[in-house]
């Protein structure tokens, strides 16, 4: 079994006013979860698609993603089902040359959007709120 330890940022308590810092040890279970990401998510025969990525800088890369679509229902493991009202996409951060950005452009099916919203969910997945660029 592997242990990796990662420093995952600065702390300050308001009593004593001094810093500290805060390690999360990752384990093999960990380092699994995040080879399963590309393996199986992020793999374009399970769940992932191809999509083109535009920085704002101007560098154009092509990625996999899970895009969710609103117009497309979610099933929550009952009988109801959850409308979203903004498409998103779920990216593999390691596999990112650059930091999503709001701002970047990604075309998706053919269609082009703007990302609104990139935020890291803690797992080393990017979701990205986006908006269709023909309906700004």
């Amino acid at each position: 079994m592997s242990v990796i330890i990662d420093i995952t940022g600065i702390d300050s308590t308001a009593e004593a006013g001094t810093q500290t810092t805060d390690k999360v040890v990752r384990n093999a279970f960990h380092a699994m979860m995040e080879r399963d990401l590309g393996t199986v998510f992020f793999n374009a025969g399970e769940f992932a698609e191809p999509l083109i990525y535009r920085h704002m800088t101007g560098e154009t890369e092509n990625y996999y993603g899970i895009y969710q679509d609103p117009s497309e229902s979610v099933s929550i493991g009952i009988d109801n089902q959850i409308l979203d009202a903004s498409p998103t996409l779920k990216m593999q951060e390691k596999t990112m040359k650059r930091r999503a950005r709001k701002g970047d452009r990604v075309e998706i099916r053919g269609i082009a959007y703007k990302v609104n919203d990139p935020k890291p969910d803690g797992t080393g997945v990017i979701v990205c709120t986006l908006s269709r660029e023909d309906r700004e």
